[in-house]
């Protein structure tokens, strides 16, 4: 059964577009992610083809959020807005990659809010307070550290993560600093 399950994908597939078949690939990672491990990666290296490429950036993390997006629109039956919900939580206490990826995350949500493309809000006082705790612990890291979008601000990371409060308190839902 599972062979002809494979045969019928490939079928599927072969007459979709790239952009499609590669939409369609990113889908079916987050899909086997959450059936098999309860949660979201929020590192979409591997869902973007296991390369390095798109890891830490913005487009990546919108590309993610995007398959997200669909994922929560066609199942909504797997709670997709609290498995990320969980997800930024757990990222923002793993360290400081991790906790980078979770701001990245958030912050783009926030965006996709605003700008009406997000499918739901995120306003759970919890991932506030796991970011808040985890920018704490590594305050003195991000202030010293000029990589990913911190390589555009005076403060480092540390003053992307006082950007993202800034948008956090604009839209109401609190502060992470």
């Amino acid at each position: 059964m599972e062979l002809e399950s494979m045969e019928q994908k490939y079928k599927e597939r072969k007459n979709m577009s790239l952009y499609d078949r590669k939409n369609k690939a990113l889908e079916d990672s987050v899909l086997l992610d959450i059936r098999n491990n309860g949660n979201i990666d929020l590192f979409v290296s591997g869902a973007l083809g296991g390369s390095d490429v798109g890891r830490n950036s913005i487009t990546a993390v919108n590309v993610i959020l995007s398959t997200i997006y669909r994922v929560y629109e066609n199942y909504p039956e797997l709670n997709v807005d609290k498995l990320l919900r969980d997800s930024l939580i757990r990222f923002a206490n793993e360290g400081p990659a991790a906790l980078y990826q979770a701001m990245d995350t958030f912050y783009s949500q926030m965006k996709f809010e605003k700008s009406g493309e997000a499918p739901f809000k995120l306003n759970d006082p919890a991932v506030l307070k796991a970011l808040r705790e985890g920018i704490a612990k590594n305050e003195q890291l991000f202030k010293t550290e000029n990589i990913y979008r911190g390589r555009l601000y005076d403060n480092n990371v540390y003053g992307y993560a006082e950007e993202i409060d800034r948008e956090a308190q604009a839209q109401n839902k609190g502060r992470i600093l």
